[in-house]
């Protein structure tokens, strides 16, 4: 059993290819704890396209505040979405 079935079964696709090379090159222990540490800091992309739609309704740049991108989202917020471009 590879790695990535073992420690995160949940990827797919291309981003599961990535995190496989990283995992390759770990220790079990090593790959227990990337695998930890990526789960609480992946975000969903479908979660991201939700909050830009909405932000062009309701608050633009929301996505960005939601990434922690504090700096750009206040600019995208007083820009009213970079002039909707």
């Amino acid at each position: 059993m590879d790695k990535i079935s073992k420690f995160l079964p949940e990827l797919t696709g291309k981003e599961r290819n990535v995190v496989l090379g990283i995992l390759e090159k770990l220790n079990d222990n090593n790959a227990f704890e990337y695998a930890e540490i990526y789960r609480k800091k992946r975000v969903s992309a479908e979660k991201i396209m939700l909050l830009a739609l909405l932000g062009y309704i309701f608050l633009a740049g929301m996505h960005y505040f939601y990434l922690k991108k504090i700096s750009k989202g206040i600019k995208f917020l007083f820009s009213l979405g970079y002039f909707f471009f």
